[in-house]
């Protein structure tokens, strides 16, 4: 046990004890205040009747998922920098699609134009007109 919360047992050797602790700190066994310096919770290995305390425990006070301000800034200018560079990219596909479009429209209506063309000249060539 670690105060309050549980310590799950991983392995246990004739001379080994490791265990997993919670995530975050618990409070000390029975009740008391989190915050004072003398009610840390007690680490405490219980066997059948038998209960030894090994000592207490304070945890890190900042956490591993707490990252510094300066670190926050960064990753939050980065994201920004990305998000633009993909904006400027699809707004740059997008253009490049619609003009391709436009060319392939004008090239239709070439070809369409062209056909005409021939279609009547070999109208006016059947006929001898």
């Amino acid at each position: 046990m670690v105060g309050e919360g549980v310590c799950v047992v991983r392995t246990l050797t004739g001379h080994h004890l490791y265990c997993e602790p919670p995530l975050e700190q618990p409070g000390p066994r029975g009740g008391g205040k989190r915050d004072s310096a003398d009610s840390l919770p007690e680490f405490i290995v219980q066997m059948g009747k038998l209960n030894y305390t090994l000592g207490t425990i304070q945890y890190d006070a900042e956490s591993p998922l707490n990252f510094p301000l300066e670190a926050q800034i960064g990753l939050g200018m980065g994201a920004s920098i990305v998000a633009l560079i993909v904006l400027i990219i699809v707004l740059i596909y997008r253009r490049k699609s619609k003009q391709a479009l436009r060319d392939y429209k004008k090239v239709q209506i070439q070809l369409e134009n062209l056909e005409t063309s021939v279609r009547d000249r070999c109208k006016k060539e059947f006929t001898g007109k």
